[in-house]
């Protein structure tokens, strides 16, 4: 049977769901409406088998089309790329990257909108940044668990990406930043086509941005309700092609949207983050061939 063609492995929060919908819009390839679909972190679909997750989700699809999947938090788990590897060894892999230091905010935001995050930032970073706590977080599975726990240590980009280097070499892996999507969209659509042998489109929604983030909803008791066992029931009896939908718009709306930037904190935690993330970049630097777009702020 027909593997993935193509996954996006993360980084959460640098714009994997901008670049999962722009590359669903596209004619010749097909990803699952619904975001994410864990596989190889979630031991019990792993022991069910592969063939069983493609009957689930792409037993319809033309073979012609290349199949692809985006879940983020491969990246952030340490078993995701053996096992990636064992199961699709000619898979092509696609990161994108974004500032760590932002990115940690970006994540501090979500989970406080979660209402699983209680500490201010400057609290949640200092204790992360702990010679303890780092060690302990890296151990962390990738869970709800572990969100509240990892602000810092999934924004070390050299460490997660080495083993995907080492199981699939330079080639099979194209490594974008967030800043380029946001700021040259059409180019770096035009490189990921490039990188799956497609011809290059322009999506409706190319240089639009989705799941912009925020610390606050406007509806916060709209998750209380999602836990109701009659609206669940209710939920699952819409079909699938529209919950997808349903979800971001409801999503855009709830959601408000809150400018937020290290620039707003003590200059020292800046400081304190980009002066953790130093030794990682060299690291990252040596696997990308390529220098980084936040390297100026690394002292």
């Amino acid at each position: 049977m027909k593997k993935l063609d193509f996954l996006i492995i993360g980084a959460q929060k640098s714009g994997t769901t901008t670049l999962f919908k722009l590359l669903s819009e596209h004619p010749y390839i097909y990803m699952p409406p619904q975001k994410e679909l864990p596989f190889f972190t979630d031991d019990h679909a792993y022991a069910s088998g592969f063939n069983m997750f493609l009957e689930n989700h792409y037993k319809a699809v033309p073979i012609t089309s290349q199949w692809g999947k985006a879940t983020p938090h491969y990246l952030s788990d340490d078993r995701a790329a053996s096992r990636i590897a064992t199961v699709m060894p000619e898979v092509k892999l696609i990161v994108i990257l974004r500032d760590p230091a932002d990115r940690a905010l970006s994540h501090y935001r979500m989970s406080v909108r979660r209402g699983i995050e209680q500490r201010s930032f400057e609290e949640a970073i200092q204790q992360q940044l702990q010679p303890e706590s780092l060690e302990e977080s890296r151990k962390l599975p990738v869970g709800r668990a572990s969100e509240t726990n990892t602000y810092i240590v999934w924004g070390e980009y050299g460490r997660l990406l080495k083993p995907y280097f080492d199981q699939f070499g330079k080639q099979k892996i194209l490594t974008l930043f967030t800043k380029d999507l946001e700021c040259d969209p059409e180019n770096t659509l035009d490189m990921v086509c490039s990188f799956l042998g497609l011809d290059t489109v322009r999506p409706a929604s190319l240089g639009k941005r989705f799941h912009e983030g925020g610390a606050h909803e406007r509806l916060p008791w709209a998750r209380s309700l999602a836990r109701v066992h009659w609206i669940r029931y209710i939920w699952h009896a819409v079909p699938k092609r529209w919950r997808s939908p349903a979800t971001y718009w409801f999503h855009q709306y709830n959601v408000v949207k809150e400018k937020d930037s290290l620039s707003n904190y003590d200059e020292f935690l800046g400081k304190d983050l980009y002066r953790h993330f130093h030794g990682d970049a060299a690291l990252l630097k040596e696997l990308l061939g390529r220098d980084l777009p936040w390297e100026n702020k690394l002292g």
